[in-house]
């Protein structure tokens, strides 16, 4: 079973291993494969784990080896696949003989939860991450949330100094001297009475 796997933005999957690196060749009984399928929208994560695992099964059960996997995440097809907008992406490379292919083929195509599967003949793979794999990493370290630079500074105990102009100092000082001076009432004035005795001179 060989099919387009679209991608939004008019992309499709290939063999997307970059070159440069140490490949991996294929063996005298065996050829190289690389096999992407997409699983489901609604399925979780564990649930995508759980089915991959049964389609390595099927490969190793056949005496062949995967040599290497990838989950690039839940992507946004460029079109709906049974009713499903988005899709689980996984990448497997292997190594099998004839028999395992097409028992993999098949299952795949049993499989009421794969969306969409393909599987391509390869001459070598490379055992460092694939172009999709690296996006996928760079996306979610640019999703990662942002410091917020409007948080509050934490609250602290100690207060902070402010050095004021002498100047402006003396000046409150002043004016504060006045303005109590102000404020204070006036003493009434004491007035000496005549009649008092001690006005009077003694007898």
């Amino acid at each position: 079973m060989v099919v387009f796997l679209p991608l939004a933005g008019g992309s499709a999957i290939g063999s997307l291993c970059p070159t440069g690196h140490s490949m991996i060749q294929k063996g005298d009984d065996m050829r190289l494969y690389e096999c992407v399928f997409i699983i489901r929208q609604d399925l979780s994560s564990a649930q995508v784990d759980s089915i991959t695992a049964e389609f390595c099964a099927i490969i190793t059960d056949h005496k062949g080896a995967v040599k290497k996997q990838e989950y690039w995440g839940l992507k946004t097809m460029a079109y709906k696949i049974k009713k499903n907008r988005k899709g689980h992406y996984v990448m497997l490379n292997f190594e099998a003989d004839g028999a395992a292919v097409a028992e993999l083929d098949r299952r795949l195509g049993l499989n009421e939860d794969v969306l969409r599967a393909l599987i391509t003949s390869i001459d070598a793979i490379d055992p460092e991450p694939s172009i999709m794999m690296k996006n996928t990493r760079e996306r979610a370290g640019n999703d990662a949330p942002a410091p917020d630079d409007d948080a509050p500074a934490p609250a602290t105990d100690e207060v902070d100094e402010v050095d004021a102009p002498v100047d402006d100092i003396d000046d409150e000082v002043e004016v504060e001297a006045v303005e109590v001076a102000s404020e204070t009432p006036e003493t009434p004035e004491t007035t000496e009475n005549p009649d008092s005795e001690d006005n009077h001179d003694p007898a």
